[in-house]
Order: C-alpha cells, then sequence, then structure tokens
C-alpha cells in the first residue's frame, strides 16, 4: 500500500494530549441506505494484522487494510471546538 496522510499542524498538538496512536476503521451505518464512514480511535487496534501501520510526524498510524482511498491518500484534520474537538480522517473513496 502506498497511502500518503496529509496531517494537519492542528492534529500533531491534538494528539500530544490523547497519546500518539490513530486508528482509522471502516464503520458501516445502516439504515434507510448502507454508508461507509471512518472511525477515528486513539488506540491501537486488537488484530494489529488487520492493519496497515504508518509512522509519520511522531504518530503510529493504524489503518484498516479494507478501506480505500481516493488517489491513495487520506487527510487527518481537527473538527468541534473547546472540549468538542474530534479527529476526522476524509477521502474514503465512494
Amino acid at each position: 500500500m502506498k497511502l500518503t496522510i496529509e496531517i494537519e499542524d492542528s492534529v500533531i498538538e491534538f494528539m500530544k494530549k490523547k497519546g500518539h496512536t490513530i486508528t482509522l476503521a471502516s464503520l458501516i451505518l445502516r439504515g434507510c441506505a448502507v454508508l461507509e464512514e471512518i472511525e477515528v480511535t486513539y488506540k491501537e487496534p486488537k488484530d494489529k494484522t488487520q492493519y496497515h501501520l504508518v509512522e509519520q510526524d511522531g504518530l503510529f498510524i493504524y489503518v484498516q487494510k479494507i478501506l480505500q482511498f481516493k488517489n491513495d491518500h487520506v487527510s487527518l484534520a481537527i473538527a468541534g471546538i473547546g472540549p468538542f474537538k474530534t479527529l476526522i480522517a476524509e477521502g474514503l473513496k465512494r
């Protein structure tokens, strides 16, 4: 996998408080339609064999192997304000 990851500076600062590990996994939402989103967590996955590990900017980023990104590129950014800030990942191929 030749995935490129774009990380905003605000993500690096945010992750100093959360730890240095990010996991990106598939999240299937079922309702009237089935949607795939990216679930972002701040811990190592239980089964690391299902993930690619990318070390970048002092972060350990686990990316689930089944995820497919447009042009093999994912962007990590911060969304929200104050205590409601969270990390988002964009670029999922739909």
